[in-house]
């Protein structure tokens, strides 16, 4: 038989597991960018401009505002 209250459990456990992952990715694309900062460098404005250790940083970064902008009140974009 099928045991819902099982299979909710695993699917907390994927979406935390899946919420750590973002953040160990997100803290990790920081890092590298503001590394990337610091040795004088620009910020990337796009995909696939700069590229640090197998991360996209443009995404990253395009992401973000992305985000950012999503909280923002319609008349504050």
């Amino acid at each position: 038989m099928h045991n819902p209250t099982n299979l909710n459990s695993t699917n907390a456990r994927a979406t935390q597991r899946t919420a750590r992952d973002t953040q160990t990715r997100n803290r990790r694309s920081f890092r590298l960018t503001l590394a990337l900062v610091k040795d004088g460098d620009a910020l990337p404005a796009g995909p696939r401009e700069v590229m640090v250790q197998g991360e996209d940083l443009g995404v990253w970064r395009i992401a973000g505002q992305k985000a950012a902008r999503e909280v923002l009140q319609p008349a504050q974009r």
